[in-house]
């Protein structure tokens, strides 16, 4: 319910609210189960989001193309990549990205 409300307010979910919460919850399930498993479910969130904002014209359809097909081509290059990496390594990744990436939020 979370990642559904605060995703859809501003635009994140999965990386920052339902993986985190998987791995402290359910410590012995695999990163890359947890990336997927995030993954699928933010299918719906998106979706539904998106239909929402893009009805009250929140949308600017330009932008949203080129992020959709430049994640389209790199999303399954990152997917494979997974296999090369173990599930530790693959949370500090998580980790240090979010910890480089939170001070440019409220920067912005």
């Amino acid at each position: 319910m979370l990642a559904g409300i605060f995703g859809s307010i501003v635009g994140v979910g999965g990386g920052v609210l339902i993986v985190p919460m998987i791995v402290h919850f359910h410590k012995t399930i695999p990163q890359r189960v947890i990336s997927g498993t995030s993954l699928a479910a933010v299918i719906s969130t998106g979706c539904s989001a998106s239909y929402t904002y893009g009805s009250n014209g929140f949308v600017d359809p330009v932008y949203a193309f080129i992020i959709a097909v430049s994640a389209i081509v790199t999303a399954p290059l990152g997917a494979r990549m997974t296999k090369a990496v173990d599930s530790l390594t693959l949370r500090k990744i998580l980790g240090y990205f979010l910890i480089a990436v939170a001070p440019l939020v409220p920067i912005k």
